[in-house]
Parts: C-alpha cells; sequence; structure tokens
C-alpha cells in the first residue's frame, strides 16, 4: 500500500501544472419571494451577444433577479399582462413611455450598460447601427452621426414634447419634415406629437426622431427619461383623482 501511494506521489510531481486551467465556481444566491408574486431568476448575458437581442428580452433580462413580473406590475400599476406580453415578444413596438416608466422603477443606473442596451433594442434594423454608435455599444458607423455641435447640453424643459421642441430650436429650428426625412419616420407622426394631438408614441418613433435631431448620447438618454417621468406623473395624478372622485 505505502509502495503504491508514493508511485502515486511521483506520478503527481511529474504532471505539468500548465495543463491544469483554472476554473470559477458561480453560487446562485436565492432571493426571498415577496408574499403576492413568484420568484424570478434570469441570468445575464455575456458578451457581444446581448446588443442582438430583443427588446423583451433585455428587459427581461433587466428586471432580472430584482423583481418578478407581479412584483413589477404591483410597483408601476401597469397591468401584469402588459409586461407579461412585452418579455414574451406579444407587444414588439409599445409606447416608449410604457418602457421608460418601467425601466425607471427597475432603479437601472442612468449610464449602466444594460439600460443602454435596452434603449438599443427599441430602434429596428435600418437604425441598429445609429444608436449602438451613438451608445458607445459598436464602433460600426459611430463617426457617421455625430451631432453638429451646436448646442450639446440637456434640456430644462420637464415634458418630452418641449425637450423635443427644445432640441429641435438647437438645430437651426430645424423643420419637422427634416427631422422625419432623416430619421425615416411619416412626418404625421411628428407634427401630431409636437402639436399635443397625441401624447405619447411608440419606441420606434422615439428612436426616429432622436436620429433625425441628431440627438447626442445624453440628450437620447435625457428624453428617454422624461417619458419616463411623464408617465409616472399621469399615473400619480389618475391615482389622485380616483380617491377625489
Amino acid at each position: 500500500m505505502a509502495m503504491e501511494t508514493e508511485q502515486i506521489f511521483q506520478l503527481v510531481r511529474t504532471l505539468d501544472r500548465s495543463d491544469f486551467t483554472p476554473f470559477e465556481t458561480r453560487t446562485e444566491v436565492q432571493q426571498p419571494s415577496a408574499p403576492f408574486a413568484e420568484s424570478v431568476s434570469m441570468p445575464l448575458e455575456s458578451g457581444d451577444e446581448s446588443q442582438n437581442l430583443t427588446l423583451g428580452r433585455q428587459f427581461a433580462l433587466s428586471r432580472g433577479n430584482k423583481l418578478s413580473q407581479r412584483q413589477l406590475a404591483f410597483k408601476t400599476g401597469i397591468d401584469h399582462s402588459t409586461i407579461s406580453k412585452l418579455e414574451s415578444g406579444v407587444i414588439q413596438n409599445p409606447s416608449i413611455s410604457v418602457v421608460a416608466f418601467l425601466v425607471d422603477a427597475l432603479a437601472l443606473d442612468p449610464d449602466s450598460p444594460r439600460k443602454l442596451l435596452l434603449i438599443a433594442s427599441l430602434a429596428k434594423d435600418r437604425d441598429k447601427a445609429y444608436i449602438n454608435g451613438l451608445l458607445g455599444l459598436s464602433d460600426s458607423n459611430s463617426d457617421l452621426w455625430k451631432s453638429y455641435g451646436l448646442n450639446t447640453g440637456i434640456s430644462d424643459a420637464i415634458k418630452p414634447v418641449d425637450k423635443i421642441k427644445d432640441y429641435k430650436k438647437r438645430r437651426f429650428k430645424r423643420p419637422q419634415r427634416v427631422i422625419a426625412e432623416r430619421g425615416g419616420i411619416d412626418h404625421s407622426s411628428v407634427s401630431r406629437f409636437l402639436s399635443g394631438k397625441v401624447k405619447d408614441i411608440s419606441c420606434s418613433s422615439f428612436i426616429a426622431i432622436a436620429r433625425g435631431l441628431d440627438l447626442t448620447k445624453k440628450q437620447l438618454l435625457d428624453l428617454f427619461d422624461a417619458f419616463g417621468v411623464q408617465r409616472n406623473d399621469s399615473v400619480v395624478t389618475q391615482a389622485i383623482k380616483q380617491k377625489t372622485s
């Protein structure tokens, strides 16, 4: 027995340590479940593959372990079925205010990669290169979409429509038709929103208007957050009206 043990030790000493590749062990932390919702665990995607994920998948990853769908619905007042359809891809081009409000409820850092990836997933295929380059997610075509540099500061306006009008003025009062043409969006859609005939726009329209205005990264995030605030304000206002009625 002693001889066999000594032979094993000699064999181990002759092995080349470089043959062994160290590996990491990952310990899953179980999040406490809320009494009114099931716990959800969603792994984050690694590498550049996450840039190609759909809005629904990006949103699910952003939600991650923080909140279940029902918890998020309870927190925001948005129907659980809407959140479920958004993540499953049934709703592919939702209202920008709904998405911005949900992102705000998730408390993602303003400049976090997860938030930038989520916003990038709002763009249609034609706008992918533009939005990825603008947000610094890809080097491709990033030089093609530099802003004019007239005024790159963010707007002091509160409402999204006022912010857009402000940025419009910064671009030498760029006409609505030019914004629509550069953004690849129907002019009537831009006109109806800026005139107040519609209070909200779709995610793809949001990206199109940002492209038509040549917004900077900070301005894009500023405008995106404003839609979330607008949604939050409307929800609070509705709740107050219901209580006083």
